[in-house]
């Protein structure tokens, strides 16, 4: 999955206006909360084939700190 790709799931997911996110967005600024962790999760175990650990994704500070993690398949 390309980055642009994975960044409008991501706003999909977030359920966020139509816009491109850039990947730089701070997540607590563009509705991150525990209910986007969760399907956040989900997303990954379908898109990927990963299991993600939340502790893993509660270190996460931006949409590229997401990618990364979902992208190196660290659990």
């Amino acid at each position: 999955m390309q980055k642009s790709e994975f960044l409008d799931s991501f706003r999909q997911l977030l359920e966020k206006d139509p816009g491109p996110l850039t990947g730089e967005e701070p997540l607590t600024g563009i509705g991150w909360d525990s209910l986007a962790i969760v399907q956040f999760l989900a997303f990954t175990d379908e898109q990927f084939g990963v299991t993600v650990s939340p502790n893993r994704v509660r270190q996460c500070r931006t949409a590229n700190d997401i990618l990364a993690l979902a992208s190196s398949g660290n659990s």
